[in-house]
């Protein structure tokens, strides 16, 4: 199942189902943001602690064994918020985790993969956790289904727009999901559920903000410093959403990433459309194929993911700080490109 399908009624339909796991594969945040939400709204009526655990190759069982022990003070249900790296986690602590999912029936728990459902599904674990849990997918719609998709959100997010704000929308935004959403809550902060005629959708998209996060991004791609101090002062003075700037830079480097390591110096139209990039994204991308390195672009990786999991709670820090020191290096290195 879409995890963009995933409500409240779901989560409350567990408990008949004996299941007490949600599992969450895939990784695109606009998805996992929404499950987040929703578990966020049912835990305020089943009055949950929360604990986050983050587990990776490296982690030891004894390390987390105390966590699942250690019982609330003051509420009787514990929520279990998993975290799994990429990599190869050990087959001790996987049983381990099946085994407090099974026995643990009044908590509740949630893994997060970022795996593919294919993947996933060949594993004995996999099919370990199924009698407990349910599966939500979580992958970037593809470009036949982006207009179903952002009618979903639409509706989620009870905003009135026609079919032809709908389509403007989507082709102002280049397609990209995450974008998409960030305006979309925008809209519906703005408008508080009155309906949204194509006249006062296209002055809030050209004249909303004096800067957005593709801006933003221009600015580092094109090594513009001050641009990019301007920016980001913008964005923070209008609250923007940091995981959304984050997840514009994870969007990009995506695909950076992967043309990269393929040696695809000039990527064709039909990798660009592969990759959801479009118009002026895809000069951002030549950019930073001609101006960083491997061992560059790997840096970048590092640090999108590792902002991903600040602005999450999962790892502590400042994620605007660390926006900043992110967009300040990638300006510096295509400071030094000449296009």
């Amino acid at each position: 199942m879409s995890g963009l399908n995933f409500s409240i009624e779901i989560v409350k339909s567990l408990e008949n189902l004996k299941k007490n796991c949600i599992i969450v594969v895939g990784d695109e945040p606009v998805t996992k943001n929404h499950v987040d939400v929703v578990i966020q709204e049912y835990l305020k009526i089943g009055h949950f602690d929360q604990i986050n655990i983050t587990i990776d190759k490296t982690t030891k069982l004894e390390s987390i064994q105390p966590l699942f022990m250690d019982g609330s003070l003051f509420n009787n249900h514990t929520y279990f918020r998993i975290n799994i790296l990429n990599g190869r986690i050990s087959e001790e602590i996987k049983q381990f985790v099946a085994s407090a999912i099974k026995t643990n029936t009044m908590d509740l728990f949630k893994l997060h993969l970022n795996s593919t459902i294919k993947d996933f599904s060949k594993t004995i674990w996999s099919k370990e956790l199924q009698k407990t849990s349910i599966v939500l997918e979580a992958f970037e719609p593809k470009s036949a289904q982006i207009k179903e998709v952002v009618m979903t959100r639409v509706k989620f997010h009870q905003i009135l727009l026609s079919q032809d704000s709908i389509n403007i929308l989507i082709g102002m935004t280049e397609g990209n999901f995450l974008l998409l959403e960030n305006e979309l809550k925008k809209l519906r902060l703005l408008f508080n559920s009155e309906e949204i005629n194509i006249k006062q959708l296209l002055y809030h998209l050209s004249n909303g903000s004096r800067y957005d996060a593709f801006e933003l991004l221009n600015a580092c791609m094109s090594g513009d410093k001050k641009r990019v101090i301007d920016a980001l002062a913008c964005l923070q003075e209008e609250g923007s959403d940091a995981l959304s700037v984050n997840g514009l830079y994870a969007w990009i480097f995506k695909a950076v990433a992967k043309f990269k390591f393929q040696n695809k110096k000039n990527p064709n139209f039909q990798d660009y459309s592969s990759m959801r990039i479009f118009g002026s994204a895809q000069t951002n991308v030549k950019r930073s194929l001609e101006a960083m390195t491997k061992s560059q672009i790997e840096g970048v990786l590092s640090r999108i993911k590792d902002i991903d999991l600040i602005c999450k709670g999962i790892k502590y820090g400042d994620p605007w700080l660390e926006l900043n020191r992110l967009s300040f290096g990638l300006a510096r290195i295509h400071n030094k490109l000449k296009i």
